[in-house]
């Protein structure tokens, strides 16, 4: 049963509130001024500003990648927007030049004698034939130290890079006791120096991310370069800065090939893309190499083999590989290594951006030594 609706209540009466006693406003001293000063309205407004601005818009997140964690090829290949050769064959031919090393050993020294002259040919027969100081070095270390340990092959390699340095450079005795050489040491190569532990850091602004790791050797042009502020002409740091990195060298253990590997293409990858983003270049290809002292394999980033890019998407850049040249089987391979390490020093010096300003020419950017 419904209920009848009730008669209107009236309501009940008003009741008016009492004002608020304010505190007595406290008059200024003579010559002050009862308003606020504007310095610290403006920092008020000024932090209202942020406040708003943070809260419409948040900061990006800066993924951080260390190279190190980076260990199998289709992480790397993801990462930098490689193209590794295919694992199964059958491939084309068009395919199996893209990926194939753009030189092979037949037409090495002549490409060598081109390019750098006699000398270059001799001095690696000088440094290779039977008695030569490194033959004796790499056979006794064969012969007397254990390398099945990652890390055993170090010394091997760092003689055999401040070897192929010195030829390149010009400061090998072959060298100095024929001054009237034809073919100059370009100035480029004249400063290459062999360095080792290389801090690498590279951020890739398109992707967001972050790139920290440390080379185990790098082959680059070095010169002085003082960092400034600004538009500033004042010195804030003076260091030793890397031109440009020529080659990167990655170490391998016994068992640890595909991380090296992994690890060195990403090296070589934060080095194209960092010159791809600067726009400084004509060609930003990049060169590398995988070792453990007795085995060497050379890789190459190549941009003129680069394909894609549409829509805002990066190029994929294939990655060239060498075969893999095996001190212990032959003692030609060591002559072998030894001109392509200079084949890829020559090609790398080739690629450099006209020397300006030192800071002007840091063509690779972020990538600096810092002493």
């Amino acid at each position: 049963m419904q209920k009848k609706p009730s008669a209107l209540q009236p309501l009940p009466p008003l009741t008016v509130m009492p004002p608020r006693k304010r505190a007595p406003q406290q008059l200024p001293n003579a010559g002050e001024s009862s308003k606020k000063p504007k310095e610290s309205l403006s920092a008020a407004a000024n932090g209202k500003g942020k406040a708003r601005a943070a809260s419409a818009s948040p900061a990006l997140d800066v993924q951080h990648v260390a190279i190190t964690d980076l260990t199998t090829l289709s992480q790397t290949v993801k990462h930098f927007s490689l193209h590794y050769r295919p694992p199964y064959p059958p491939i084309s031919v068009a395919q199996e030049n893209r990926f194939a090393w753009p030189i092979t050993d037949e037409v090495l020294d002549g490409w060598l004698f081109d390019k750098l002259g006699l000398h270059i040919l001799r001095e690696i027969d000088l440094a290779v034939g039977n008695g030569s100081a490194l033959h004796e070095f790499i056979f006794k270390y064969g012969c007397c130290a254990c390398g099945d340990n990652y890390g055993s092959g170090r010394h091997i390699v760092d003689w055999i890079l401040l070897v192929a340095t010195s030829i390149a450079n010009g400061s090998s005795a072959v060298y100095r006791n024929e001054r009237a050489c034809e073919y100059p040491i370009e100035m480029a190569l004249q400063r290459l120096k062999l360095m080792f532990e290389v801090p690498v850091t590279f951020d890739d602004e398109v992707m967001g991310r972050q790139y920290t790791g440390r080379m185990d050797w790098a082959l680059g042009t070095v010169e002085k370069v003082v960092l400034r502020e600004g538009g500033d002409s004042k010195d804030i740091s003076t260091g030793v800065g890397n031109r440009t990195l020529l080659a990167v060298i990655e170490e391998k253990g016994p068992d640890t090939h595909s991380v090296a590997e992994a690890q060195l293409l990403a090296y070589m990858g934060c080095l194209y893309r960092n010159r791809e983003a600067r726009g400084t270049r004509e060609d930003s290809s990049a060169f590398g190499i995988t070792t453990n002292g007795t085995a060497w394999t050379f890789y190459m980033l190549d941009q003129q083999g680069a394909f894609g890019g549409a829509d805002n998407q990066r190029a994929h850049v294939p990655v060239r590989q060498s075969r893999q040249y095996e001190l212990r089987s032959s003692h030609t391979e060591l002559g072998e290594v030894l001109g392509m390490i200079i084949y890829i020093l020559q090609r790398g010096a080739v690629l450099l951006t006209p020397h300006g300003l030192p800071v002007e020419g840091d063509d690779d950017g972020a990538i600096v030594v810092r002493k």
